[in-house]
């Protein structure tokens, strides 16, 4: 239960991934591709929480080598929500920005979107909707006051996350688009406690099932609920991307 998770939550290390008591997680992820001939790797600890379990060591044939020397890529896009990259404390708290970008380069990815988090609760101040903020109020997940902690941490540093998403992804060589999720209002009940204002303020403008029960979705039949997502995508178009991506596969999780 939630309860029992946001104990759990103030006792692990990587603290959003429950797990059961003195138990531990793996996740085998590839790295990178680099010539060891000669060389040692040293491997050095991390400030973020995460610990290493092992090394896969995989030597790569003549063909692996020509197309790392000749890397033939592909118009890949990579979408980064802009919510859980902001459980962790990093340092500098630019990091949940720049550290989510950065490794794209000379990938397979051109292209990364940066998402706000949701349809108007960002995680950049706004004159439009509401960033994304539960430190001062009730919530059933722990990690959503992780993430507003993070993202008020950044803000104070003099950062603008979309602003600093474009920025790096133009120096690193990538094309990057500002994105956000046109349904994502609001939390499905008993998580719905720190959603959209303009949500909360305009239930009647809600979607319906055939039988007149109110759903958790906008509807973009109204000339108010268009208006409302144009003007936070005028507030994104600000900061000049290569796009603006209106995620309508995605909602909330």
């Amino acid at each position: 239960g939630d309860s029992e998770y946001n104990e759990l939550y103030q006792r692990q290390g990587c603290r959003w991934i429950p797990l059961g008591e003195g138990s531990c997680r793996f996740e085998e992820q590839f790295w990178r591709f680099a010539d060891l001939s000669g060389r040692d790797l040293h491997v050095a600890t991390t400030p973020e929480g995460a610990g290493l379990g092992f090394i896969r060591l995989i030597p790569l044939n003549e063909s692996h080598v020509e197309r790392l020397q000749r890397p033939a890529r592909v118009p890949w896009l990579c979408t980064v929500d802009g919510h859980g990259r902001f459980i962790e404390s990093r340092t500098p708290a630019s990091q949940a920005v720049t550290g989510a970008i950065e490794p794209m380069t000379g990938s397979d990815f051109t292209t990364v979107s940066w998402c706000i988090t949701g349809a108007d609760v960002t995680n950049y101040d706004t004159n439009v909707g509401r960033r994304l903020d539960t430190r001062n109020e009730p919530t059933s997940r722990a990690l959503d006051t992780s993430i507003s902690e993070n993202i008020e941490r950044l803000i104070q540093d003099g950062h603008d996350t979309n602003e600093l998403a474009v920025q790096t992804a133009r120096e690193n060589g990538l094309n990057v688009y500002l994105a956000h999720r046109p349904q994502h209002f609001n939390l499905e009940p008993p998580n719905d406690t720190h959603g959209s204002e303009f949500y909360q303020q305009n239930r009647h403008l809600a979607c319906k099932t055939r039988d007149g029960r109110s759903l958790m979705q906008m509807s973009f039949a109204y000339p108010e609920v268009r208006r409302h997502l144009l003007d936070i995508l005028g507030e994104l178009a600000v900061h000049q991307p290569d796009g603006l991506h209106i995620i309508f596969n995605r909602g909330i999780p």
